[in-house]
């Protein structure tokens, strides 16, 4: 793609998730208060305990105020000329920074509730209450004795000591050894943490005990949890979609996972500004299904994304039940999830049949 049709894509594609620019512009005038929005609850929490890992990332970073200024200067540019503005390398970096701030955010996560939502996603607030009954069930995978990494991907609860992620996060900690058999190396811990937030400064952490099962041609797996935990008990499981009937292009969705930095790309360091460095943490991201697979085992979804989100639970917005599991995607293009409704009597049959 050439530098130019690279800058109309990204036009056109603010254009359509940001409908009001000049709205979005005027929001950006002072983008400091765009970025530290939060919740009331939250500056209570922070004053009565220890910052948490993460804490001192809370507050917007010159660069990513940078970027939106640069943003505002482009969203100017595009209301006076259209897709045929001319903008500059800044400024390209500036509507990506628009894209995940306003259009396709990136909420952040604490203590369960979910910091302010942008313009045009006030939508969130009507179903606050239920979102929040989501994001407590969504946890991070993490493992101790890899030679590499220390977390690997997002998985969510989906029976009471079950947890629902990629297989290709799965295959991370696979014993090779034996056989061809899907075991955990026993030379590593695997355990699931379900309050990685920013600020957050305790763990909720229950370890993963084995590999129910994997399918056999999607990029599914299921790990048996310990029920109980030093934390307490499991979260409760998220409702699964049982039919294709809420997978149609444009209705709203949101993935709860865990954005990393994504080396994949080209400049990590736009990555860093645009995402203001906060990374590694429990997010919410809304968008909206774009296309459905003809055999309807995949959708694609234009939620933000980053590595890190492997084994994401992706959740229609009005019926608040999981109708995907997102295992891949390019960033500010396209991503794709597995439909659960093709899977959920596989899935059950699994987490019920091994006890």
């Amino acid at each position: 793609m050439t530098p130019e049709n690279s800058s109309r894509s990204l036009i056109s594609m603010v254009r359509r998730v940001v409908p009001d620019l000049e709205h979005a512009s005027a929001l950006l005038e002072n983008p400091g208060d765009v970025l530290v929005a939060r919740p009331e609850r939250d500056r209570r929490l922070r004053s009565s305990r220890a910052p948490g890992p993460g804490a001192a990332a809370s507050r917007p970073t010159p660069s990513s105020l940078d970027a939106l200024h640069a943003g505002r200067r482009a969203l100017q540019k595009v209301l006076r000329a259209g897709e045929n503005a001319q903008l500059d390398d800044a400024e390209l970096i500036g509507l990506e920074a628009v894209v995940v701030t306003l259009g396709r955010p990136a909420i952040l996560v604490q203590d369960d509730h979910f910091f302010p939502a942008p313009h045009p996603w006030e939508v969130l607030e009507d179903h606050r209450a239920a979102i929040e009954g989501i994001l407590p069930s969504v946890g991070r995978i993490e493992v101790s004795g890899h030679p590499a990494l220390d977390w690997i991907g997002t998985g969510f609860l989906v029976d009471t000591d079950a947890v629902l992620t990629n297989k290709h996060v799965v295959r991370e900690f696979v014993d090779w050894r034996s056989g061809g058999s899907w075991t955990i190396d026993p030379t590593m811990r695997v355990r699931i943490d379900f309050a990685e937030e920013i600020g957050t400064p305790y763990t909720r952490e229950f370890p993963v005990t084995s590999i129910i099962g994997i399918h056999s041609q999607l990029d599914l797996a299921l790990l048996r949890v310990a029920a109980n935990g030093a934390s307490g008990r499991l979260p409760p499981p998220l409702p699964l979609a049982r039919s294709s009937a809420k997978l149609t292009a444009g209705r709203q969705v949101y993935v709860v996972g865990y954005p990393a930095a994504d080396s994949r790309r080209n400049d990590e360091g736009d990555i860093q500004r645009i995402f203001s460095d906060i990374f590694n943490v429990k997010r919410l991201q809304p968008g909206e299904l774009r296309s459905v697979a003809p055999n309807r085992d995949e959708v694609a979804h234009d939620c933000s994304t980053l590595g890190g989100n492997s084994g994401s639970c992706l959740v229609d917005l009005e019926s608040q039940e999981v109708i995907g599991v997102h295992y891949r995607g390019r960033y500010l293009e396209a991503n794709w999830a597995v439909a659960t409704h093709l899977v959920i009597e596989q899935i059950f049959a699994a987490t019920r049949g091994r006890r």
